[in-house]
């Protein structure tokens, strides 16, 4: 009996001991995969694993000064330029019997429909994505709190009703590394169905019975119509747009549905009952079919607001009690039926049938269709790029004023999200310079961008980064931009052509993980110290690309707080300590174990 306890505790402690090793042994093995991924890793969690150590610092070394003694004095500034784009940037469609502004006390008695009065879309759902703040001196605010904020009262029965449905009102959105879930509408992914969220009158019904009889005390009916928007998302004309599963009487996804069309007539309803007021809110980028709400006599306003961002809704309360006058213009055609346009009849997710698998966008030489060109021009496309290109001068000279480099995409000629990594964009150079080219010109020539982000498609049948005459003819050598030039996140190692973006003047790639010349080297296997310093047009072109990135960084605030001292330091992240904690722990237990296992087969002998 006391030969097998000795045994057992033996067994006992050699297990512990392998497990614990093993365990050091994963957790050096984590060091490892960290340190390829660190630069990923940091910009999930918003750590950072170098810092600039600068010694003897002083005033002298900025040379853009900031407008704001303090971030609070910031914060205010940003809430208020937030504020008043609205303010300035929503659009009136419609007011039909002095229906706005509302006056003080019709501000008290506000009701508001449809989920995304609740549950607005602020920002994209991939690019110009809403940051939210809380617990800051600017704290973002939705429809709702902006309201309240600005003394409205909401009729308490449909708040309570919609945001009890909360759970109802979940989407999610495909991007190319994952999904994200909003609590909102969100758009469709490329080749996707809009799955209208709206809920029908039987819901509401079955959540709240009261919710219609609570607008006669609350009879301005404020009703909100969203169509959410990002990259890489679009909406497909007509009724293959829309999800198949709902029968919901909706002819394109940029047209209302049944549910939609319901929860406005419910607010027509009430106020033929009440006396009192129908607005309708358009929350939206992409231009709808608002044609049967326009014609609606029961609707006595509309508002396009647009994604108002983390601060736009203060605007839109002071719009609609006068305190603001909506000053905006329309910069695109709200069309009866976006089916029948000539664009429509274009839009498709259009692929090569000669592709082979190692480039899915190689055409043939010999194709019958390289010859193709294809040129538009409109008045609207026009007027939409004059107006574009003044406000992007502006926008970038005032950003240089403070050092801040901002750089335009996609340059150029992104004409859709559909297949855009290698997509081929035909047209004659008058075409490309009288249209596309002509809303970038201003902002190098005028502006003196520092920055520039090079398209996903081909030109022609030139990749988008690669292309010599429109980088480095045009762009560098006409209008003389002598700024940085990134790729955009193209992640196909065939396709991303690194040698001749450099040839052409591109100072950045884009893609994750590891930026040693050994992680390089794997995706381009051509890119070694060795091949490069051999060949004496790349090295020239290195040269050239490093002198631009470098101009651009240096008239920049990144220089700010430096001087000659300053020097990048490696630091230890949380997760550094994390993993080096575990290490420690695991080596001392592992020690521990084999000492004890030792001990006993002493004791044993």
């Amino acid at each position: 009996m006391e030969e097998k306890k000795k045994k057992t505790k033996r067994r006992l402690w050699r297990g512990l001991a392998t497990t614990t090793a093993s365990l050091l042994a994963l957790s050096l093995s984590a060091t490892s995969i960290v340190d390829s991924f660190r630069t990923d890793i940091d910009k999930f969690l918003g750590t950072q694993s170098t810092q600039m150590v600068t010694e003897n610092g002083s005033a002298d070394d900025y040379t853009f000064q900031s407008d704001y003694s303090s971030t609070t004095e910031l914060l205010d500034a940003i809430e208020d330029l937030g504020e008043r784009m609205s303010e300035e940037g929503t659009v009136l469609l419609k007011n039909e019997n002095g229906a706005l502004p509302l006056t003080e006390e019709e501000t008290q008695q506000i009701s508001l429909l449809g989920f995304s009065s609740y549950y607005p879309v602020q920002g994209g759902d991939m690019g110009s994505s809403l940051t939210e703040n809380e617990g800051t001196d600017a704290d973002t605010v939705d429809m709702v709190e902006a309201f309240t904020a600005k003394g409205f009262a909401i009729n308490p029965t449909l708040q309570a009703m919609y945001e009890g449905m909360r759970e109802q009102f979940m989407s999610e959105t495909i991007l190319p590394w994952g999904s994200v879930t909003y609590y909102r509408t969100t758009a469709p992914g490329i080749g996707g169905t809009f799955t209208s969220l709206e809920p029908s009158q039987e819901t509401m019904d079955a959540a709240e019975p009261e919710w219609r009889s609570s607008m006669d005390d609350y009879n301005v009916m404020i009703v909100t119509i969203a169509r959410a928007a990002g990259e890489n998302c679009d909406y497909t004309p007509g009724e293959a747009g829309v999800n198949p599963d709902q029968d919901l009487n909706q002819a394109d996804p940029l047209g209302l549905s049944d549910t939609e069309r319901a929860v406005i007539n419910a607010a027509v309803e009430a106020k033929e009952a009440n006396g009192g007021k129908v607005i309708v809110l358009l929350n939206n980028a992409s231009a709808m079919e608002i044609d049967e709400i326009k014609d609606n006599t029961g609707v006595d306003a509309i508002l396009e607001i647009g994604f108002p961002g983390g601060y736009g809704f203060y605007g839109i309360a002071d719009i609609l009690s006068g305190d603001a006058n909506p000053s905006g213009h329309l910069a695109d055609t709200y069309a009866v039926d976006y089916s029948a346009s000539p664009a429509a009849q274009n839009y498709g997710n259009y692929e090569w049938t000669n592709a082979d698998s190692a480039d899915p966008y190689v055409v043939s030489e010999d194709d019958p269709n390289m010859s193709y060109t294809f040129g538009t021009m409109c008045n609207e496309t026009v007027i939409g790029q004059t107006f574009s290109k003044q406000l992007a001068s502006s926008y970038i000279a005032t950003g240089k004023e403070y050092g801040v480099i901002i750089a335009p995409k996609h340059f150029a000629f992104n004409d859709t999200e559909i297949n855009r990594s290698g997509i081929a964009t035909f047209m004659t150079e008058q075409t490309a310079r009288e249209n596309g080219l002509r809303a970038v010109q201003s902002v190098v020539e005028d502006a003196g961008t520092l920055g520039m982000m090079t398209t996903y498609n081909r030109i022609g049948i030139t990749a988008g980064n690669a292309h010599y005459g429109l980088l480095m003819n045009i762009l560098r050598g006409e209008w003389g931009f002598s700024g940085l030039m990134s790729e955009d996140f193209i992640q196909d190692a065939n396709y991303s052509v690194l040698k001749e973006a450099v040839h052409c003047g591109v100072t950045m790639t884009c893609n994750t993980g590891d930026s040693t010349m050994e992680a390089i080297s794997a995706k381009w296997d051509y890119w070694t110290t060795e091949n490069v310093s051999q060949d004496a047009q790349l090295m020239q072109d290195l040269k050239n690309v490093m002198t631009w990135q470098n101009y651009a960084i240096a008239n920049s605030n990144a220089m700010d707080g430096l001087n000659e001292t300053s020097t990048i330091e490696s630091v230890n992240t949380w997760y550094d300590n994390a993993l080096l904690a575990a290490q420690i722990v695991f080596a001392v237990l592992t020690l521990a174990c084999v000492l004890m296992y030792v001990r006993n087969m002493k004791k044993e002998s």
